[in-house]
């Protein structure tokens, strides 16, 4: 005797309330749109089942877009996937929709990533399906498995960036059953001189030659963008293909509006919220990201929210529920949201997943954080990565997506901008305030706007501050430490020309565009190459020309010729006067002194040290303490 349909929900996962009501609503639904092929009366029926349904006809398998429109993306078509995925050509035309109504049995074999309970059998008219169930030694090797994949590396084989497969078209009488449709190739375009004429991209001069809409030309125009630079002529019309796109570009070249844009134009086509989910590693280029998005999108009426650490949890997870357009996050805000099982299913049907600054996302650190995003997104949407500079990371998730994405790199390796002048000064450790106080001092000279100085320690931040306060100077910080409204109200005085120094550590060498940095001077040289191509990025931008000037210290020569190694380039010496650098030595000590004591009577090294102690427990609780000393050690060793 067939088991009933009940039975076959369980076994994918649905229990008691949750079966009458999808049966409920898939009744409904069907008689609506009135699916005549594939809306059949099941013949042994718990009564249960059909509590107050009657003789009401019922659908169980929409076609996949049907499924979707209903948003039944994540539980629905997915879920009833799940039961027939294995069960060849027959099943899988059912999924789709197709009559299958032929009296043919159906069967599932058993899988390693599917696991019943017990052998099930639906009977649907004259269809019969049964699903064999896996052997206990299946299942045990399946979790297994799946505990070791939770262990490993970030970017492996299962990595589920790229993880979606080409759709198969529906079966044409015309046309060869045995025949399979050509599967989309890898395709990579690297322009190694972006400043070429002849390049494929430059002849590409109008934003109208990317299939955007009129209200986006409008848009760009307004905004005084007048040719869209390589990075969004090449991606730009694969987004609008539908193609997973990985985009290395340079600092400065207009990465933002390569994805946003695109985004928009479909978002148009088709508003609902949430359509895109777009993941940052910092804060504040989340606010800017959003800042970006509504001014791209302020004829649309969009509606952006941002989604970070240190604001109100509560308020963020109203604003989901609002389903927003376009919600920008960080990693660990986001995190948490989804694991609240009333907020993930807001993200049943978004389209796009957006990784800007990915090599510092596709990152072990943020491990744990992309898997559940990734377990909540749909896998039939769109994934745009996009960065300044290639690393190992992204390098194998490039080669785990082939056939799946379209590369686009504007180079290879480390690249700065043209209009970058580099410069270096070396000097003894203990005057490098000093010298930092004589380049300051030359900013009008020399016609400098506004100027960025990168340190390496939250202390050292809060030292420099002080230090200058007691020149006269009325620096902003940007550092962990700092409240979140504290590091927004820094910026916006930074940003408005308030504030015209920046005293930061690597929150914000990624991504921020403030088009009055015309020098950046590293303070403490980074450890990373990488790090210093994101940090000199924040000057010289969208064709501006821009300083930037590292302090080097007696022991850090090695770190500076690794520098120019991996950026092809060979600095030039900082011109300046000794005695007049000295001349204010005397004055920068007595500053100094002063802010250290400051420092000593509000407890910051006590603050430093349990912010140390909090984010090494966090570590080990993901068990990533050990290869973060092991990568440092390494770093060490080559340098």
């Amino acid at each position: 005797m067939p088991l009933t349909l009940q039975l076959v929900f369980r076994a994918v996962g649905f229990h008691g309330a949750d079966i009458r009501n999808l049966v409920n609503e898939a009744a409904i639904k069907s008689v609506r749109k009135g699916h005549s092929k594939i809306y059949q009366k099941v013949d042994v029926l718990d009564k249960q089942l059909l509590e107050g349904m009657g003789e009401t006809a019922i659908s169980v398998f929409y076609s996949r877009e049907d499924m979707i429109d209903q948003g039944y993306t994540t539980f629905g078509y997915l879920k009833m996937q799940m039961a027939v995925a294995h069960g060849g050509r027959c099943a899988e035309r059912l999924v789709h929709g197709e009559d299958v109504t032929d009296g043919g049995e159906v069967v599932i074999p058993a899988s390693e990533h599917t696991s019943y309970a017990s052998p099930l059998l639906l009977k649907v008219y004259g269809l019969q399906m049964l699903a064999v169930r896996n052997s206990a030694l299946s299942k045990t090797r399946a979790k297994m498995e799946e505990q070791q994949q939770e262990k490993t590396h970030v970017v492996d084989s299962n990595f589920p960036l790229f993880s979606k497969t080409p759709k198969r078209p529906k079966l044409q009488k015309t046309q060869n059953p045995d025949e399979s449709p050509e599967i989309p190739k890898l395709e990579k375009e690297v322009s190694s001189n972006p400043s070429n004429p002849d390049s494929a991209a430059a002849k590409t001069t109008l934003f109208s030659d990317l299939g955007l809409s009129e209200w986006a030309l409008q848009t760009c125009k307004e905004l005084g963008m007048k040719n869209p630079t390589q990075v969004q002529s090449h991606c730009i019309p694969k987004i609008l293909s539908g193609r997973d796109v990985l985009g290395l570009a340079q600092t400065g070249s207009g990465k933002t509006a390569a994805f946003a844009l695109p985004i928009l134009h479909r978002l148009a086509e088709d508003p609902f919220g949430v359509f895109a989910l777009v993941m940052t590693p910092t804060r504040e280029l989340a606010y800017q990201l959003a800042e970006q998005f509504r001014a791209f999108g302020s004829c649309l009426h969009l509606r952006c929210a941002v989604v970070v650490g240190g604001m109100d949890l509560l308020t963020q997870a109203k604003t989901l529920m609002g389903r927003p357009h376009v919600i920008i996050a960080t990693p660990g805000r986001i995190k948490v949201l989804l694991e609240n099982p009333d907020i993930s299913p807001v993200f049943s049907r978004t389209k796009f997943l957006v990784l800007d600054e990915a090599d510092r996302l596709i990152d072990v650190g943020f491990q744990e954080e992309l898997r559940v995003v990734f377990k909540c997104l749909p896998k039939s949407r769109q994934t745009l990565l996009f960065s300044a500079t290639m690393t190992s990371e992204l390098q194998t998730l490039l080669e785990l997506s082939e056939n799946k994405a379209y590369f686009y790199e504007e180079y290879e390796g480390f690249k700065t901008v043209d209009t970058l002048n580099q410069q270096y000064i070396q000097m003894p450790k203990n005057v490098k305030e000093v010298y930092l106080v004589y380049i300051l001092s030359k900013m009008e000279e020399m016609g400098i706007r506004s100027a960025i100085i990168f340190v390496s320690a939250c202390s050292t931040c809060r030292l420099l501050s002080s230090l200058l306060k007691e020149l006269d100077h009325e620096p902003a910080t940007l550092y962990s430490l700092e409240s979140q409204s504290s590091r927004l109200a820094s910026l916006h005085r930074f940003k408005s020309g308030q504030a015209s120094i920046l005293i930061a550590t690597d929150l914000a060498s990624r991504g921020l565009d403030i088009p009055t940095v015309d020098l950046v001077i590293n303070y403490d040289l980074p450890r990373d190459p990488t790090d210093y191509v994101h940090r000199v990025g924040r000057t010289a931008r969208a064709g501006r020309e821009g300083l930037a000037v590292s302090l080097v210290a007696q022991h850090d020569g090695k770190l500076m010729k690794a520098i120019e190694a991996e950026v092809g380039k060979q600095f030039e010496k900082f011109e300046y006067k000794e005695n007049e650098v000295l001349s204010d030595i005397t004055k920068v000590y007595k500053a100094r002194r002063v802010a250290k004591m400051k420092m000593m009577d509000d407890g910051f090294d006590e603050l430093v040290k349990e912010r140390k102690k909090q984010k090494q427990k966090s570590l080990a609780e993901k068990g990533l303490l050990k290869n973060k000393k092991r990568k440092r050690k390494s770093k060490d060793m080559s340098s």
